[in-house]
């Protein structure tokens, strides 16, 4: 069967098969562009298909998307890695090992741990002066040096250090248990 012999049959067979896709699918475009592929591939393996068995196809092709969870709210079902550990050479503890941050991945994670990971975050934001709040801002966000910092800023290295030791204390009283 040649292809544009397919897409004839595909064309013929589609509008009784369509109005079950669209209550299934519950009006996901996406949802329905997965079942309308699968009728297509079902027709492609056997033309003389039933409509049940295309319609079959259709469902399970729709729940196979649901559950590898292609969209930011789907991935229930979906193992998430471990988050990456990144090691910052640019601040040190007192006795002079690095700093490190875990930082997840928004796409990787759920609605849930980004809501507690907003949360965390404005609190710890909220125990922070201003200076020190534009300072991690400056550092995380824009992600800037502590060189860029002090020429922006116009502060001094000592007043840097001071904010640092200051920010690591908070950050171990809001984020320690």
């Amino acid at each position: 069967m040649t292809h544009q012999e397919l897409n004839a049959l595909y064309q013929e067979r589609i509008p009784a098969i369509i109005p079950f896709i669209h209550k299934r699918s519950r009006g996901d475009d996406d949802l329905a562009q997965e079942a309308c592929i699968a009728v297509f591939e079902g027709l492609k393996q056997d033309p003389k298909a039933t409509n049940r068995y295309l319609k079959n196809r259709a469902q399970w092709s729709m729940t196979n998307t649901t559950h590898r969870g292609k969209s930011v709210d789907g991935r229930k079902f979906r193992k998430h890695p471990a988050p990456e550990i990144i090691y910052l050479d640019q601040v040190c503890t007192e006795d002079g090992s690095p700093l490190e941050a875990i930082l997840p991945d928004p796409r990787r994670n759920d609605l849930e741990g980004q809501v507690i990971n907003k949360i965390m975050v404005e609190t710890f934001r909220g125990h922070l002066t201003a200076a020190e709040d534009i300072y991690v801002e400056m550092k995380v966000y824009d992600e800037w040096s502590d060189c860029e910092v002090r020429r922006k800023t116009k502060w001094t290295q000592g007043r840097i250090n001071e904010m640092k030791r200051n920010i690591r204390d908070k950050m171990d009283m809001v984020f320690t248990v």
